[in-house]
């Protein structure tokens, strides 16, 4: 849903939203490499636009209705939104 705002996307489709609005091709790879790369872009852009939320760089109303969704989503098992949950943070012991 936060690649391309459509939330039972098939895969090409997703391929096909990133190219579109990010630019990024992965089709020179192999079918399963590319698959998995875009799905671990599209989730990298995500992670990047949650930094920005959570810093302030940019805010909700900056988002698809689309965006908003997956990070307004609750569910039984997760009842706290992506955004009220707490963030990763580094650990001072390995």
């Amino acid at each position: 849903m936060f690649a391309c705002h459509k939330g039972n996307a098939k895969k090409g489709e997703v391929q096909k939203a990133v190219a579109d609005r990010w630019g990024v091709d992965f089709t020179h790879c192999g079918a399963q490499a590319h698959e998995d790369l875009c799905d671990a872009y599209v989730l990298a852009m995500m992670g990047l636009t949650e930094v920005r939320l959570r810093s302030g760089e940019i805010a909700m109303n900056n988002l698809h209705p689309k965006e908003l969704q997956v990070f307004n989503r609750t569910t039984k098992k997760a009842p706290i939104n992506v955004l009220g949950r707490g963030w990763i943070s580094c650990l001072d012991t390995v």
